[in-house]
C-alpha cells in the first residue's frame, strides 16, 4: 500500500509543479491572479506531503511523535483552505474577511488539538487516532466543498460546450475524491483528485480570460460567435449600439470613451445577467442572448434605458444606447435572419431617438 500511496503523492506533487511552471511562463495573467494560482498549487503540495508523512510516521519510533503531531496540525489546518481558494478562482465569493477569519480560527483550533487531542491525537505508541470532536475538521472540509461545488455549478450555467462540461466534471470529481478517501481508508486519492481539479481550474481560467473582453469584463466576440454557432434552443437576442461613439471619443478623449463603454457594460450586465449572457462584440457594439419571453422584451429595454438614465445623472456626458431585439426559434427561422432583424430594429430606433433628441 505504501509504494502505491507514494506514487499517488508523487504524481500529485508532479502535477502541481508542472502547473507552477505553466503559471510562471504565462504572461497573460496579472500578478494577483498568479499569486492565487500559486497559492492553490502550494497548498495542495503541502497538504499532500503532510498527509503522506503522517501515514509514513504512523507507528514510527517514539522520538518522532512531536514531528508526527506537527505534521497532522499542518495537514488539518491547510486542507480545508484549498476549497475556499478554488471557489474564489471560479466565481465571486462574498464575505472573504469572514471566511479568512473562519479559517484562521479553525487553524488555531487544530493547533490546540495537537496538545489536547479533541480533534485528533497521537498516542504514546506514535499511532494517530480521531478525537471526539473530529467532526469539526470534517465539518470545515464539508463547508468548503459545498461552497466550491455550489460556485462551480452556479458558474457552469454561464458556460457552454467544453467549458460547461469541465465545470460539471470538477464538481463530480471533487465528490468522488472525497468519497473514496473517507469510505475506503486504503484508497487515498483526495489530493490527487484535488490536484487535477486545481489544474482544470487553471486551464479554465486561462481559456475564459481569452474569451473575456478586458475593458468591460463581458464575454468577447469570439465567445459570442461560438455561442451563436452552437445555439440550438429558442432565445431572445438583443443588439445594442452606442450612439455617436466616435463623437464621444473625439470630444472627450479615448479615456472617457473607455469609461463610457465600461459603464455601459456594467449596466447591461446588471440588467441581463440573471436572464442571459452579455457580450461586447465590437468597438461600441454589444449583444445579449437571453431566455426572456418575447412579451417581456420591451420591459427589459425600458429597464436598461432607466438604468442608463441613472448613470447619466452621475455623468451627463455618457452617450445614449440604442437597442433592438428578435426572437430565435430553431424550427421557424435562421440565426442570420434573427440577427438581421435585431440589427434593423436597433438602427431604426437609433434614428428615431436621435430625431427626438434634436
Amino acid at each position: 500500500m505504501f509504494d502505491y500511496y507514494f506514487a499517488i503523492i508523487f504524481l500529485t506533487v508532479f502535477i502541481m509543479v508542472i502547473m507552477l511552471m505553466m503559471i510562471q511562463n504565462n504572461e497573460m495573467l496579472d500578478d494577483p491572479v498568479k499569486l492565487r494560482m500559486r497559492l492553490m498549487a502550494v497548498i495542495v503540495i503541502v497538504a499532500a506531503i503532510s498527509e503522506w508523512l503522517g501515514v509514513w510516521m504512523n507507528g514510527a519510533p517514539i522520538w518522532s511523535r512531536p514531528i508526527h503531531i506537527a505534521v497532522k496540525i499542518v495537514e488539518f489546518s491547510v486542507a480545508p483552505v484549498i476549497s475556499f481558494v478554488c471557489a474564489g478562482m471560479i466565481g465571486r465569493v462574498k464575505n472573504w474577511k469572514l471566511i479568512k477569519g473562519f479559517l484562521i480560527v479553525h487553524a488555531l483550533v487544530e493547533l490546540l488539538s495537537g496538545f489536547t487531542g479533541f480533534i485528533f491525537y497521537v498516542d504514546e505508541h506514535n499511532v494517530y487516532h480521531h478525537g471526539t470532536c473530529y467532526w469539526i475538521y470534517l465539518g470545515t472540509l464539508l463547508v468548503g466543498m459545498v461552497l466550491f461545488i455550489f460556485i462551480v455549478l452556479n458558474e457552469s450555467r454561464h458556460q457552454y460546450g467544453t467549458h460547461k462540461v469541465m465545470m460539471i466534471f470538477l464538481s463530480i470529481f471533487t465528490v468522488c475524491g472525497l468519497a473514496f478517501q473517507y469510505l475506503g481508508e486504503e484508497v487515498r486519492v483526495i489530493w490527487l483528485c484535488t490536484a487535477v481539479d486545481v489544474l482544470i481550474i487553471y486551464i479554465l481560467y486561462v481559456e475564459l480570460t481569452q474569451n473575456t473582453d478586458a475593458l468591460t469584463h463581458l464575454m468577447n466576440r469570439r465567445y459570442y460567435e461560438n455561442r451563436i454557432a452552437g445555439l440550438k434552443e429558442s432565445a431572445l437576442i438583443f443588439y445594442f449600439d452606442v450612439d455617436d461613439f466616435k463623437s464621444v471619443n473625439d470630444t472627450y478623449g479615448h479615456r472617457f470613451g473607455d469609461v463610457s463603454l465600461a459603464t455601459i457594460g456594467r449596466t447591461m450586465y446588471a440588467i441581463f445577467n440573471k436572464v442571459g449572457y452579455c457580450y461586447r462584440i465590437g468597438g461600441d457594439e454589444f449583444a445579449a442572448i437571453t431566455q426572456i419571453p418575447v412579451h417581456e422584451a420591451e420591459a427589459y429595454c425600458e429597464k436598461l434605458m432607466r438604468a442608463m438614465e441613472m448613470q447619466r445623472m452621475r455623468e451627463p456626458k455618457l452617450p445614449y444606447v440604442s437597442v433592438g431585439y428578435a426572437y430565435f426559434d430553431p424550427e421557424q427561422n435562421s440565426i442570420a435572419d434573427v440577427i438581421n432583424a435585431a440589427d434593423a430594429m436597433m438602427y431604426e430606433r437609433k434614428r428615431a431617438s436621435k430625431g427626438a433628441r434634436k
